[in-house]
Order: structure tokens, then sequence, then C-alpha cells
């Protein structure tokens, strides 16, 4: 049996560092717990969101955020965060760079669709993210 330990969207649009962004409170500190995780296990996979700026769920201000759309792959609005090119994009400084992972997929880079998560089954008969098992 092996051991996998997952960095899922341990990006700086989710910490204080963009604050514009999506911020968690201390999000920026994370890295080093990351990395003690991954020294138990033998595979270490990763993800990083990779919006455009011209998402169809994007909107101008986190006011504007979490409101609902009639959109079939994007549920509520929300402010532009983790775009390529951008520090918000960047993984956090402690990690390894996103080819030095065992695996690592990037999510989101389709307008229209905006997934929560490297396992999430998006359509069931036609779409998973690549995690699943």
């Amino acid at each position: 049996m092996k051991i996998a330990s997952f960095d899922i969207d341990a990006q700086k649009g989710f910490t204080p560092l963009c604050p514009a962004e999506l911020p968690v409170p201390e999000g920026h500190l994370i890295g080093a717990a990351l990395n003690h995780l991954a020294s138990f296990a033998s595979l270490r996979l990763g993800s990083k969101d990779a919006h455009s700026p011209q998402a169809a769920w994007v909107v101008d201000s986190p006011v504007q955020m979490l409101q609902p759309l009639n959109l079939p792959n994007a549920d509520i609005t929300w402010v532009s965060h983790c775009v390529p090119g951008t520090a918000g994009f960047e993984l956090l400084d402690e990690l390894p760079k996103p080819l030095d992972y065992d695996f690592f997929v990037w999510k989101g880079i389709e307008p229209d669709l905006h997934p929560y998560g490297a396992c999430l089954v998006l359509n069931i008969d036609r779409l998973t993210e690549p995690f699943i098992a």
C-alpha cells in the first residue's frame, strides 16, 4: 500500500498575501505543515486553481460574491482569483514546484466551469476531476 499526501490549492490567492482574492486568515502559514505531512507519504500530489479572469462566475467585488448563477457548471459568483501569471496563482513559497510533485493537476481552466475540489465529481456521466480512483 502506498500513502499519498495531497496539497490541494495551497496557493497565495487563498492567503492574506493576496488580499483582493480569497484570503483565508493565516493561510500563508500552512507550507511547513504540508511539508511535514508529506514526509510520511511515498507520493506527493498537488493541485492548483487556474481561472480565467473572464470566467462566467467572476464579479468585481466581494459584496457581489456568493450570488446564485443559472449556469450548468458554475453555481455561484466569486471574485477573480488564482489567475495564471499572477501572484495569487503561485504555490506557497515553502512548497515544491508543480513539476516536483509526483502528480499535479490544474483545475478550473475552462471559463464556464468552477470546480471546488480536485476530487469532486462534476458530472458522473461525462466528466470527473483527475484524482477519482
